[in-house]
């Protein structure tokens, strides 16, 4: 089983929906974390909403700093995966192991305050994106997942998704 490591800015969107669409859709060969470069408090209501509204299971999901991955007893990553802006792959350390890294520039939704019809469709585009993404990227033959991984190209896999709306 190959394990993912998400990472995101703050570990409440983008990186929390990867890691549950991730362990829903391949939970036989994919074991998927998230973690954020900063920490800043819980998982938005809206956000675990439409995550249970989309069948998935919630209970574990956790905000944290990707410190919580690091130390002797660390899990050991096959990947390590930002889903944000470049600053925050940037940011991120250099995992033991060297596990493949790339980048999934998926940009935050421009939120506006008291707009919930708004967001919330912001919302539900945003988790589109990233189920498109995450669906290609494990339904990948490992072959072809090991020789993007070599050639550096996993990162694509975000631009090339394109969801109809």
């Amino acid at each position: 089983m190959k394990r993912i490591l998400f990472i995101c800015q703050y570990n409440s969107g983008r990186s929390i929906m990867a890691e549950a669409i991730t362990n829903k859709i391949a939970p036989k060969r994919f074991r998927a974390y998230s973690a954020g470069v900063e920490d800043r408090g819980p998982i938005p209501e809206g956000v675990l909403n439409l995550l249970k509204e989309k069948g998935h299971f919630t209970d574990r999901l956790r905000a944290k700093t990707f410190d919580y991955f690091t130390g002797l007893m660390a899990v050991k990553f096959d990947y390590v995966i930002t889903t944000c802006d470049k600053s925050t792959a940037d940011a991120c350390p250099v995992w033991p192991g060297q596990p493949t890294s790339a980048h999934w520039n998926i940009p935050k939704p421009a939120f506006r305050p008291g707009d919930d019809v708004g967001n919330r469709i912001l919302l539900e585009e945003l988790y589109q994106r990233i189920y498109v993404t995450v669906n290609l990227f494990t339904s990948l033959p490992e072959d072809v997942r090991e020789r993007m991984a070599v050639e550096g190209r996993i990162s694509e896999l975000h631009q090339e998704v394109r969801v109809a709306g």
